[in-house]
């Protein structure tokens, strides 16, 4: 298990790495790296979820996952790349009151972040239950409870040092579930790998 978490651990080290630079070079308005959705912590966040759409894609292939949830978080995860990118939600959010009136309402407002908090935490159960490497239960709970505070942070009043951050939550988490998916493409490679025959002296 050890290894594998280890390799798994791999993304978010890197991604960690990426972070600091992207602060370094815009120093010391560090801020600008993570606040805007133009933001490269914004474009990192795009990557990661089009890499993990990729490995999910795989993992339905291989028969590490059923086709359906296999197709599901691929769907999905491309989905949540395509909004990182072209800030579909936000338009959603400060745009929806010229659309229909029920917008006026905060909940609303705010409706694809609570279906992507509700539907997420739904997706990595079906996942906690499809997969019980324990390298990869690990890590996408660790995802999922980044991610959850990353949604709080965006969702509730907090103080402006960590409004900043939010965006690198967001990062934090994704590299965490890139580096679970991963972790279960290492396993199904391991187990599907034929043993040796012994060797006669």
């Amino acid at each position: 298990m050890t290894r594998r978490l280890l390799i798994g651990l791999c993304p978010m080290g890197a991604a960690v790495f990426l972070m600091i630079v992207f602060a370094y070079m815009r120093w010391p308005l560090w801020q600008q790296s993570f606040m805007s959705d133009f933001s490269p912590a914004a474009w990192l966040s795009s990557a990661q979820l089009l890499a993990a759409a990729m490995l999910a894609f795989r993992l339905g292939i291989d028969g590490t996952l059923s086709r359906k949830l296999s197709a599901w978080l691929a769907l999905a995860l491309w989905v949540l790349a395509l909004d990182e990118q072209f800030m579909l939600h936000e338009h959603w959010k400060y745009g929806c009151e010229r659309w229909i009136a029920v917008c006026t309402y905060a909940w609303v407002r705010e409706l694809p972040t609570l279906l992507v908090c509700g539907v997420g935490s739904l997706t990595v159960a079906l996942l906690w239950r499809a997969l019980p490497d324990k390298a990869f239960r690990w890590l996408i709970a660790s995802a999922l409870a980044v991610g959850l505070f990353a949604l709080y942070v965006d969702l509730a009043a907090v103080p402006e040092i960590l409004a900043a951050l939010e965006e690198a939550l967001e990062v934090l988490a994704e590299s965490l579930f890139v580096g679970a998916l991963l972790v279960a493409s290492i396993s199904s490679e391991t187990s599907s790998r034929p043993e040796s025959p012994p060797i006669s002296v």
